[in-house]
């Protein structure tokens, strides 16, 4: 892409807004996260300048702040999180953190087959309103990840601006599987099934914020 082209859809000056997301929690292996700096240090930045867009970027998010709270229907997965019951008191906010990898530090059980649910879904709902934010000032929101679970929040970001937006996928997988069909639990292989709004995706922690909004026919 070109910042000399006059987009029809991009403000002026043509302006890429960097959304560094060091996240791994959709999948069981660290390394994902490391991707966004390592892209920045590389010289991302001085790169795009370059090429003439400017360049807005602030540094990587932590998720390590994020709060999420429990699901309406924990009690029933108690007995996943050990003896103790589960309830708000156990997801307390944790303290601000310096490290540039999320390490998951709170009680997070299973529900049903789906892996760290609740953060999962706090952090792409977090990825979901700054990308959208971006959008909506006319900026191309560049997104750095992460595991494929953040497409959660990167695409339905950019659909709230531009809901005819179409998605060209390009993965060695689909990642079309539901909560119910995954065999590892792991949610970085789930996003377009939340998207599409397929059959068993209507789930907490996900159906409070997620909207299904892509139809096959734009993928």
């Amino acid at each position: 892409m070109s910042p000399n082209y006059k987009y029809r859809f991009l403000s002026e000056p043509a302006t890429v807004d960097i959304i560094a997301c060091p996240f791994s929690g959709g999948q069981g292996r660290s390394g994902v996260d490391l991707a966004p700096n390592r892209l920045i240090s590389a010289g991302l930045v001085d790169q795009l300048q370059k090429l003439g867009w400017q360049v807005k970027y602030e540094s990587a998010k932590s998720f390590a702040d994020i709060p999420y709270n429990p699901v309406p229907t924990d009690a029933q997965y108690t007995h996943l999180a050990g003896d103790k019951p589960v309830n708000a008191e156990e997801f307390p906010t944790p303290k601000a953190s310096i490290e540039p990898v999320m390490v998951q530090r709170l009680p997070d059980p299973d529900i049903g087959r789906m892996k760290k649910p609740r953060l999962v879904s706090a952090v792409c709902e977090r990825v979901a309103k700054e990308v959208g934010e971006a959008a909506a000032q006319g900026a191309l929101p560049l997104t750095l990840g992460g595991d494929h679970s953040l497409a959660m929040g990167t695409v339905l970001g950019t659909k709230s601006k531009y809901p005819d937006a179409c998605l060209i996928w390009i993965d060695a997988h689909a990642d079309i599987n539901t909560p119910g069909s995954t065999d590892s639990g792991n949610l970085h292989g789930c996003p377009v099934s939340f998207l599409l709004g397929l059959e068993g995706t209507d789930v907490e922690p996900f159906n409070q914020w997620i909207k299904p909004c892509l139809k096959p026919e734009d993928l």
